[in-house]
């Protein structure tokens, strides 16, 4: 099995193509020609979200935490080259580890 991180990848260089494809003149002013605030952006993040952060942040804070290895399979997973080692996944899926 192959992991790979193309979702953070594919959303920057999507917001990155439409910011240039997008002509300063088209862009919504801050204020209306008649003096009154534009319209302004909302950005809602939702529930599950905020539980993800919390446990990012959690297991960032964490003492145990060996860098050593989360930086080496970061790095195998971005290089496409970490494997599932399959009998140690089935053994644990099964209890039997």
């Amino acid at each position: 099995m192959i992991i790979r991180d193309n979702i953070s990848t594919g959303v920057s260089q999507l917001y990155t193509q439409r910011l240039q494809s997008t002509n300063a003149s088209e862009r919504k002013p801050l204020a209306a020609a008649d003096g009154k605030p534009a319209d302004r952006d909302a950005v809602e993040i939702s529930s599950e979200a905020l539980a993800l952060q919390k446990s990012i942040e959690t297991a960032l804070a964490a003492d145990d935490v060996r860098w050593d290895k989360v930086t080496q399979l970061r790095q195998q997973i971005q290089q496409g080259t970490y494997e599932v080692p399959v009998q140690n996944l089935v053994q644990k899926l099964l209890g039997e580890a």
